[in-house]
C-alpha cells in the first residue's frame, strides 16, 4: 500500500477503483494519461477534440458528477482536472467527453473530490483554497496560505501550505483545528502534495528534505498529539453531523439499504427532512442513539423518490446541521 501512495503522490494520479483504471497527470505534455493497473497505456486525454486543451495539469482525482434537472439528476463518472496555466479546473466524463468547468482560478496546483462529489481546490497564486458544491457552486474559502500545492479530504479538510512549511488541517466551516509542522527533529520544508489510505494514515510530501512523512491514525496517546499538532483536536458535535451513504442507490448492487445519520448527539435529536419545494416528508424526535438509521421512507410509511433532499437536525443545545442527500433509485 505504501509503494502505492508514494507513486500518487509524486506522480499526480488518480485510481478509479470502479473502472479499474489509473489516470496520471502528465503535465509537461499536457495531457492525462490512462492506464489499466497492471500498467498498461489505455489512451490519452488532452481536451482538444472539445476545444478544451489542457496547459499544464497539476493534478486530477475521480468522482461521480452531478448534472440537475426539474425531473431528477444525471450522475456521470468524471475526471477532475487542475488545468494550472489555463486557470481553471477542467471536468471530463471517464471517456474523454468535456462536462464543465469551474473558472475564476489562478494557477490551480491541485484538486481532490471526495465521496459526496464536493470538490476542494488549492488556488495556488491566490493564496487560498476553495470547496465547491456538487452543483459548482463556491461554498467555502480559506485564505491564511503562502502557496498551497495539495489538497485532500476525509470530511476535514487537509492542505499542504508549502511556503510556509505545513500541513493545516480544517472543519467543514473552514476553521484551523491542527497544524503539522514536521517529525520531532525534522520541520517541513515546502511540503507539496498529501493522501491517505483506508487506514487513515497521512502521506506527506516533504519536497525539498526528499521524504514522505506518515501521520499515524489514529494517534497513539495525548502527548504525541502534542508533539505532532500544534492545536487540540475541536469537539464534535451536532454540528458535525454527516448522512451516508450519499448518494443513496438502493438498485446499483452497492449493498444500499438505508441513510444513516451520524449525530455526534443523543440529546434528543430532532431530525426532518424536506424535498426541494419545501415540504416535509419525514420527521423523527427525540433520537437517543447515534448513528440514527433512517430506512428512506416518508410519514406514510412509503419509500421515498429518487431526488435531492434537505435534512435539518437539531438537539438540545439548540445548535443545528443543514446538509443535502441524494437518492437514486
Amino acid at each position: 500500500m505504501i509503494g502505492i501512495v508514494l507513486v500518487f503522490l509524486l506522480f499526480n494520479l488518480a485510481v478509479d477503483n470502479e473502472s479499474g483504471c489509473v489516470y496520471v497527470a502528465d503535465r509537461e505534455n499536457d495531457r492525462i494519461q490512462v492506464f489499466d493497473l497492471q500498467g498498461n497505456f489505455l489512451r490519452v486525454l488532452d481536451g482538444k477534440l472539445d476545444n478544451k486543451a489542457l496547459n499544464k495539469p497539476a493534478g486530477v482525482s475521480v468522482s461521480d458528477f452531478y448534472t440537475y434537472s426539474d425531473t431528477g439528476c444525471t450522475v456521470t463518472r468524471a475526471l477532475f482536472i487542475a488545468d494550472r496555466n489555463n486557470d481553471r479546473v477542467q471536468i471530463f466524463s471517464t471517456s474523454g467527453a468535456w462536462l464543465a468547468q469551474i473558472t475564476g482560478l489562478y494557477k490551480p496546483e491541485d484538486v481532490f473530490t471526495d465521496e459526496y462529489g464536493i470538490i476542494h481546490i488549492a488556488n495556488t497564486n491566490t493564496d487560498s483554497i476553495g470547496v465547491y458544491s456538487t452543483t459548482l457552486e463556491r461554498t467555502l474559502v480559506i485564505s491564511e496560505f503562502n502557496h498551497p500545492k495539495g489538497i485532500y479530504s476525509d470530511r476535514y479538510i487537509y492542505v499542504a501550505d508549502s511556503n510556509n512549511n505545513r500541513v493545516c488541517k480544517y472543519n467543514k466551516y473552514g476553521e484551523r483545528v491542527m497544524q503539522f509542522l514536521g517529525t520531532d527533529t525534522i520541520t517541513f520544508n515546502k511540503p507539496i502534495g498529501l493522501t491517505a489510505d483506508k487506514q487513515g494514515n497521512l502521506y506527506i510530501v516533504d519536497r525539498e528534505n526528499n521524504r514522505i512523512v506518515k501521520v499515524g491514525a489514529p494517534v497513539v496517546d495525548e502527548t504525541m498529539a502534542m508533539r505532532m499538532f500544534s492545536l487540540p483536536k475541536a469537539a464534535m458535535s451536532i454540528k458535525d453531523a454527516y448522512a451516508y451513504p450519499i448518494p443513496f442507490k438502493p438498485n446499483s448492487g452497492l449493498g444500499h439499504t438505508a441513510i444513516s445519520f451520524k449525530l455526534y448527539s443523543t440529546l434528543n435529536v430532532l431530525l426532518r427532512i424536506y424535498n426541494i419545494a419545501g415540504e416535509m416528508i419525514f420527521e423523527q424526535t427525540g433520537i437517543t442513539v447515534d448513528p440514527y438509521i433512517w430506512s428512506v421512507v416518508n410519514n406514510w410509511g412509503e419509500p421515498v423518490t429518487s431526488g435531492v433532499y434537505i435534512y435539518f437536525l437539531t438537539d438540545d443545545t439548540l445548535e443545528k446541521k443543514i446538509g443535502k442527500i441524494m437518492i437514486i433509485r
